[in-house]
């Protein structure tokens, strides 16, 4: 199913999604395909560092810093495709989106980090 969402809305089958799907059954003894509510944890929906656009090829700055588990707190943009990706499975399947952020870290990388005299 993730992979006919990919096709559809054109998503870099290359870039790594970490979409994952789960649910409970609402009932002891109901088929597995009967789900009370299903809702897809989605990991990398943000750009990660890169150039919007880019496939995730492009990442500017000298230290090439880019990729999962960076540049927290400063999620938005979202990759190209996940607003309509998110409607789609919200509107027309009945899945929530539930996409990821990791809320301890903060990278020290980022502008904001010496913007904000951040210390550790």
């Amino acid at each position: 199913r993730m992979q006919h969402i990919s096709r559809r809305f054109n998503l870099n089958p290359a870039a790594n999604h970490h979409l994952s799907a789960g649910g409970n059954r609402s009932r002891a003894g109901d088929t597995e395909s009967s789900y009370e509510r299903l809702a897809i944890h989605w990991y990398e929906w943000d750009l990660l560092g890169y150039v919007s656009g880019s496939n995730y090829t492009d990442c500017p700055g000298p230290d090439n810093h880019c990729g999962f588990d960076t540049h927290y707190p400063d999620y938005f943009p979202a990759r190209l495709g996940f607003e309509n990706v998110t409607q789609y499975l919200q509107n027309d399947l009945g899945v929530h989106v539930i996409p990821y952020i990791n809320g301890r870290i903060f990278d020290k990388s980022i502008p904001r980090w010496a913007e904000d005299d951040a210390v550790m």
